[in-house]
């Protein structure tokens, strides 16, 4: 994860020094940390936060959610996911490739933007996500990033510096 980015495990006990810390209260966060409460662990794997200058508008963090725990193959989440999104008014879908893992198997990427909320204001915004769904170790994970519209290029390229850490594609 790139520096300036809090990484929290929602069953982890970050997560809860991060519920009372007075900079979370600051950033307007209480509220968004708040809406994970109850999600379970083993589905909801982690949350990250970019805290960069900058990167963060409206009291809409970017954020990183990785997710497991689903009982369809990777295509279908793909699928399920961007029809979700699809649904709410102001969306459209930018980009759907695929990408060739190097366990052989496939990466399911897909870009959008939707109307969304902000917890914290309840203002509603135009917000980008970009979403890769793959299997491993016999386990279906997402990891999504969402941003301000605005801020796309910024994430898209921050998810790119993630993504690549894992060391996920063939070269």
């Amino acid at each position: 994860v790139p520096e300036g980015w809090l990484v929290l495990r929602i069953d982890g006990p970050e997560y809860s020094l991060a519920l009372i810390d007075k900079q979370t209260e600051y950033l307007g966060l209480t509220q968004y940390l708040t809406s994970f409460r109850g999600q379970d662990p083993n589905k909801v794997r982690l949350l990250a936060f970019d805290f960069q200058e900058g990167h963060k508008q409206n009291l809409f963090p970017t954020t990183i959610i990785v997710q497991t725990g689903f009982h369809s193959s990777a295509k279908e989440v793909a699928e399920d996911v961007t029809a979700e999104k699809l649904t709410r008014s102001n969306s459209s879908l930018i980009s759907k490739n695929t990408r060739p893992l190097a366990s052989g198997g496939v990466a399911y990427i897909r870009e959008l933007t939707y109307k969304g909320g902000t917890i914290s204001t309840g203002d509603i915004v135009q917000i980008y996500q970009s979403s890769i769904i793959f299997e491993s170790n016999g386990k279906v994970i997402s990891i999504h990033i969402e941003a301000l519209d605005e801020l796309r290029p910024m994430a898209a390229a921050q998810f790119e510096v993630i993504l690549a850490s894992l060391n996920l594609f063939t070269p």
